[in-house]
């Protein structure tokens, strides 16, 4: 997602297309929908609340309505992601919370994947608790995560929160032996990041454990189709609450 500014009031014409959240009584909501996902041969089904599930997220919204197979089915399947961030993802959707950090059930992989989901599914709060977790994860056991680093470089973008979060998590804590001891967690181009953060933090003298998190944060905007008459199909930003 693009940078954009965080702050403000929302427009007057996107205050009056909000739509009510879903009551927390959940039988008043009939309608399920069922999330697929395959792993290790494995075929997992996650049944969720289509107005929980719509509401939230543009992305579902938009295939849970339409013609393709996704509306016809009323099933979405998702890739390059895990159980466990699946499980997180679903917990947001009804709370808006996620498990805490230090949850033996959530593993630091989840953590990358419930970011990478997040992204995908237009949820940019969903995204900034992911980093909140893994930040506060790697403060409570001081540990870097290198086993998450080549799957988080393959499923991200050059300008990606996540991989400035990873690289300053490795700029802060690394010791002399941290990239001698599993070298191969690190990918050639993360290295290549981490150098120019290590030479940027020498220059400016900045203790990089008071970074301030906002830095590693998504806006609260997503992008919608607009179609007028007669002119080519565009997306537009739109301020989003979550």
């Amino acid at each position: 997602m693009d940078s954009a500014d965080t702050t403000g009031a929302a427009t007057d014409s996107t205050k009056a297309t909000e739509k009510k959240a879903p009551s927390s009584q959940l039988q008043k909501w009939t309608k399920f929908v069922t999330i697929l996902f395959e792993e290790d041969g494995d075929e997992h089904k996650f049944p969720v609340h289509k107005e929980f599930a719509c509401f939230y997220s543009p992305v579902f919204d938009a295939a849970f309505s339409s013609a393709s197979i996704e509306g016809q089915t009323q099933t979405y399947r998702l890739e390059d992601t895990s159980v466990g961030a699946i499980c997180l993802l679903i917990e947001w959707l009804y709370s808006r919370e996620i498990a805490t950090p230090n949850d033996g059930d959530v593993s630091d992989i989840d953590l990358v994947y419930l970011w990478v989901l997040a992204d995908k599914l237009f949820l940019p709060g969903l995204q900034n608790l992911a980093i909140d977790a893994i930040r506060q994860r790697l403060d409570e056991t001081k540990s870097i995560p290198s086993s998450t680093f080549e799957k988080l470089y393959e499923l991200t973008s050059t300008e990606s929160p996540l991989r400035r979060l990873a690289v300053d998590q490795c700029v802060c804590y690394s010791v002399d032996t941290t990239f001698k001891r599993v070298p191969s967690d690190y990918p050639h181009e993360m290295l290549i990041d981490i150098a120019t953060a290590m030479k940027c933090e020498i220059k400016r003298g900045i203790n990089s454990t008071k970074r301030i998190m906002s830095n590693y944060y998504v806006p609260f905007y997503a992008y919608k189709k607009k179609q007028d008459a007669g002119k080519k199909e565009e997306m537009i930003p739109v301020r989003r609450r979550f």
